[in-house]
């Protein structure tokens, strides 16, 4: 009975902080820019805050300070227009050494992929699309998983994780690329181009597990269970926004093949 209420509360207060996190990313999307930028600069130095933490670096060192300004630099200059130079300042963060660098560059390209996404001609849908997908993979990944259980989908890095949840999660990522299409974008559309938008779902769901189970690597190797505990429920901001990692520059791709 006691695990019952446990989970319980867990599930509660995982559903109490997605909502919060809804509203103000919500917000940050519908207003864009320096609204939104706010928030990527804000969520690219807490997820570059657990980086440190990751790896025992203080923040407060001349390392650790310089691997949390290093993306949030690199972002600042992509909202005044400079996008070369941007990822000219990530190329050059190697001098925070190689594990900060790796870290700022994975988590710097991501944020200007957002940040690209919803500059572009149609900016408010195309981030719409991409953080629809994203909480979709992730939230059927989690209730398949549960609720049907089966095989483990990589039980070497995250025991957690199904092939049932996992194939739940690519579902519900084309589906909702299908529902997108037809009444965010509100384009005339094909039955080709229908089609082409649930693909574009599905691949995007895809590569919002591959940087799920990267995260779930990465934790295992450093022999922890979560990045950080600042999200009730949901551990910290690179557990919950992993998916994005890759997600994010996929996106782009793929607007350029479409665009």
């Amino acid at each position: 009975m006691q695990n019952k209420k446990s989970s319980w509360e867990d599930l509660r207060m995982r559903l109490f902080s997605a909502v919060i996190m809804v509203i103000i990313a919500g917000g940050g999307i519908f207003f864009g820019g320096w609204v939104f930028i706010t928030l990527l600069v804000m969520l690219v130095f807490f997820m570059m805050w657990e980086w440190c933490g990751l790896y025992n670096i203080s923040p407060y060192s001349v390392k650790g300070f310089l691997g949390l300004i290093w993306p949030i630099i690199a972002v600042l200059s992509a909202s005044f227009g400079y996008w070369q130079e941007s990822f000219a300042i990530l190329a050059m963060g190697w001098i925070a050494g190689t594990t900060l660098w790796f870290g700022a560059s994975v988590i710097g390209v991501s944020s200007l992929s957002l940040l690209w996404l919803r500059v572009q001609p149609l900016g408010l849908q195309n981030v719409l699309f991409l953080v629809c997908i994203v909480a979709a993979s992730d939230s059927c990944a989690y209730l398949g998983g549960r609720l049907l259980g089966g095989r483990k989908l990589a039980p070497a890095i995250s025991p957690a994780k199904t092939v049932s949840g996992a194939l739940c999660a690519l579902g519900a990522a084309c589906m909702v690329g299908i529902v997108l299409c037809l009444y965010v974008y509100t384009l005339p559309m094909t039955g080709g181009g229908i089609f082409l938008y649930g693909v574009c779902g599905g691949v995007l769901g895809v590569a919002t597990q591959v940087g799920d189970l990267a995260e779930s690597a990465l934790k295992r190797a450093r022999g922890v269970k979560d990045s950080s505990h600042m999200i009730p429920g949901h551990g910290g901001f690179l557990d919950r926004f992993d998916g994005y990692l890759v997600a994010a520059p996929v996106g782009v791709v793929l607007f350029l093949l479409l665009y």
